[in-house]
């Protein structure tokens, strides 16, 4: 009787202690889903922050939840929060601010906070054109400092300086004047713990048909790597995740892939890094882990669907990832013209691409090309040397963008200080031109881009699912009549077949070379020492990269005769473990 008592006293202490954490209500903004858009930043944050408050994550995109209607506004009501957060690209700008105009409309005592991509290039100038909606923004990686904001926040009293020792926030100041503490990167990615994939429903997003870069029915984004040491200005990725590359231990890797395979049924895996192959080893030795393990997962495929760095490569690692369940990579050149990717600070020499093509083809491995168009400098000449480029390399297939300028890149600063654009323009599409370079017109690289996609299907004539594409006869008869997502999966339908084909005749052909090369793969993961020189080597490169990219830019900008950048190489005293001093575009420009 004792015990029963005690048991029930203990459930009712807990259930006063559960009442009174605070309520965190967390929001993925109404225009956040296109097909190929997950709230991913939540996987990891929620689960750590539920072990302190009582966290909820109101998917508006998934549930289709506008900020004007009645469910949202009883969302609120019912769950009161005392704190709403909402993360946001550029293109979910106008929407995240719908959205918490609205929270505080129904409530103006809540705190709202802001993050996310968007947010965090662009972090005054939303404080200040956005007060009284949002209170604070949240730059970069939140899943230490929005806990550090949480518990100061819902003290009873806190003051300016408690708000400053958190990294990465910005907020108005007593004195009316913005302050933003720099942002700092965990460097033990593990420390996160593993991601929680049931927050965002990732079954009820691949019912909605959500795809990135892939047609395969059950699959899932997975991050295995963070951090840029490369400055291309078009980029936001060293500034929102640090330049310094860190890395999950393959064992947690492993972990994840295993409880995705296992408890989600997932069979495909989309790398989305920025540089997955930064580390040639680290990648070598994923692969390895893959392909020993393959016993237990049966039918996995990965894919790289953010590109690979095409420098960061060779032959071996090219079999190991065809083996491993690669069956296609891209690469992001971004343009075939030498004088584009100067000014773009691509630090790529188009001169090793051609030879890495080949050796991809080689190893069994279709290869897709980025490639930016419209970037400030592009002219006619650049653009017919793009195209000869891809007519010498012959790309598998290639996929077309127009350049945009994002907050949080140099080049968005750039034109900001040129008066090319204002920070009040709106970017509601990634699909359409929001920017032309001088003496150009939107149409001009409208068509641009639909005669490159022209060309690239013929120059496989021989390819079955090019009688369905957009061009053609048969192509714009099937989309008249059905629509052009009908005809895109037809089409993609026919190339899965082609493609089944084609990797069965490499089968046969290589299938005794690509075993032979697997088997030559030594990984030596025990030997500390060697794996300490290795570190070392690869610290001392990626702060030569950062030395030769940051040059890119200073020369940039004397060309513009813009000011002069301070000397990057004052603050180079980096390592993979103080990704913190790493300057990116933003503290080197004084912006």
């Amino acid at each position: 009787m004792i015990y029963i008592k005690l048991g029930i006293q203990i459930c009712m202490t807990k259930k006063v202690l559960d009442l009174d954490k605070k309520k965190i209500l967390l929001i993925w903004p109404r225009d956040g889903y296109d097909g190929a858009t997950l709230p991913l930043c939540y996987i990891y944050l929620i689960p750590m922050l539920r072990k302190h408050y009582d966290v909820k994550l109101l998917d508006c995109a998934l549930h289709e939840i506008h900020p004007e209607s009645k469910k949202f506004t009883q969302e609120i009501i019912d769950f009161n929060p005392d704190v709403v957060g909402i993360s946001a690209w550029t293109i979910h700008k106008k929407m995240a601010t719908m959205t918490l105009k609205k929270v505080k409309e129904i409530n103006k005592n809540i705190i709202t906070i802001a993050g996310g991509p968007h947010f965090t290039g662009s972090a005054d100038y939303s404080l200040i054109n956005d007060q009284g909606i949002i209170d604070y923004v949240l730059k970069g990686e939140a899943e230490f400092t929005l806990k550090q904001f949480l518990d100061t926040v819902l003290k009873s009293n806190f003051s300016d300086n408690d708000l400053k020792k958190i990294d990465g926030l910005c907020f108005i100041k007593s004195d009316g004047s913005v302050h933003e503490t720099p942002m700092t990167f965990p460097p033990n990615l593990d420390e996160f713990g593993q991601p929680d994939y049931t927050v965002i429903d990732i079954h009820a997003y691949l019912k909605k048909g959500y795809f990135y870069r892939i047609h395969k029915k059950m699959h899932a984004p997975i991050l295995s790597t963070r951090g840029c040491p490369y400055t291309c200005d078009y980029c936001a990725a060293p500034y929102l995740n640090g330049r310094g590359i860190r890395k999950h231990s393959l064992e947690y890797m492993k972990k994840l892939i295993e409880n995705l395979y296992e408890n989600f049924g997932i069979r495909h895996f989309n790398i989305i890094d920025d540089n997955f192959t930064f580390d040639v080893f680290y990648a070598k030795a994923f692969c390895k882990m893959i392909i020993d393990n393959k016993h237990k997962f049966k039918g996995i495929s990965f894919g790289t669907p953010n590109g690979i760095r095409i420098d960061r490569t060779d032959q071996q690692l090219f079999y190991l990832m065809k083996a491993a369940g690669w069956e296609r990579l891209m690469v992001a050149p971004e343009s075939g013209s030498p004088k584009v990717l100067e000014a773009m600070l691509k630090h790529l020499d188009l001169n090793v691409v051609p030879e890495k093509i080949k050796q991809i083809q080689k190893a069994g491995l279709e290869v897709e090309a980025f490639f930016i168009i419209g970037h400030p400098g592009e002219d006619k000449n650049t653009i017919e040397e793009t195209k000869q480029f891809i007519k010498d390399v012959r790309f598998d297939m290639a996929s077309f963008y127009a350049f945009q300028p994002l907050p949080g890149t140099p080049i968005y600063d750039t034109l900001v200080r040129q008066g090319s654009i204002t920070k009040a323009d709106e970017m509601t599409s990634y699909s359409v031109v929001n920017w032309v370079p001088e003496n150009w017109t939107k149409e001009e690289i409208h068509d641009i881009i639909y005669d490159l996609k022209k060309m690239m299907i013929d120059m496989y004539p021989w390819r079955f699912e090019r009688i369905f594409a957009k061009h053609t006869l048969m192509g714009k008869f099937v989309e008249k009549i059905t629509d052009q997502h009908r005809r895109h999966k037809l089409v993609m339908r026919v190339y899965k077949i082609r493609k089944k084909i084609t990797d069965w005749l490499f089968l046969i052909k290589h299938k005794t070379e690509l075993e032979k090369q697997i088997n030559s793969v030594i990984l030596d993961e025990h030997n500390l020492e060697e794996k300490r020189r290795r570190e070392n080597r690869l610290k001392e490169y990626e702060i030569s990269i950062m030395e030769k990219s940051d040059k890119l830019k200073e020369n940039a900008r004397l060309k513009e005769n813009i000011t002069q950048l301070p000397n990057p190489s004052i603050n180079m005293d980096m390592s993979l473990n103080d990704c913190d001093k790493i300057s990116t575009h933003k503290n080197m420009d004084g912006i």
